[in-house]
């Protein structure tokens, strides 16, 4: 289990696909359980859409990583995608966002 909480480990979530949306930003949950319940009430998002990471790496990098919506300067960010499909889109903004030393990027394919 992950220790949330302001002073430790900050979680957000963005949904991808045609478009992306965020489901919550990184200071508005402050523990673990919050986070679970949360993340429990995204809606699947339509299957036939397609996996643009490209553009959510440069949405969450314009949305969710900033310091309004709780990121920390001193701390690394993780960019952790669920992916049910191939990948689509462009690299030219989301591979620069993959060659910051402080980013750090995983995906969990289906």
């Amino acid at each position: 289990q992950i220790n949330v909480s302001p002073t430790t480990v900050r979680i957000a979530a963005v949904t991808f696909n045609n478009v992306e949306t965020t489901a919550f930003h990184l200071n508005e949950y402050s523990t673990s359980a919050d986070v679970a319940y949360a993340i429990k009430k995204i809606p699947d998002e339509d299957v036939t859409s397609t996996n643009n990471i490209d553009d959510a790496l440069v949405y969450a990098e314009a949305n969710i990583f900033t310091t309004a919506n709780g990121d920390r300067a001193d701390a690394d960010n993780f960019y952790v995608f669920s992916m049910d499909s191939g990948r689509s889109g462009t690299a030219t903004q989301g591979e620069q966002i993959r060659q910051n030393p402080s980013n750090h990027i995983f995906a969990i394919g289906k």
